[in-house]
């Protein structure tokens, strides 16, 4: 999740990168390993706004600081940053 827990509680939704298990070597996937509790790649540039509720949504694992700055710095360029 992108968003901190105070807004999701708030909102009812959570901001959310989506993770897919089909890699294509797009230039903005962030390989997951199975030590953040999902396989796969994040997709940098889908930032989903989610009902969490609805979905029951459940927390797989914790992506690493690495990961994040990472994951921001392949989005940074689409927002002007």
């Amino acid at each position: 999740m992108l968003s901190p827990r105070t807004y999701n509680a708030k909102a009812g939704l959570a901001l959310v990168w989506p993770i897919t298990n089909q890699a294509n070597g797009y230039p903005f996937e962030v390989a997951v390993t199975a030590a953040q509790g999902a396989t796969g790649v994040i997709l940098a540039d889908h930032v989903k706004s989610v009902d969490w509720k609805a979905r029951r949504a459940e927390k797989l694992g914790r992506c690493t600081v690495e990961m994040i700055g990472e994951v921001r710095a392949r989005l940074a360029p689409l927002l002007g940053y």
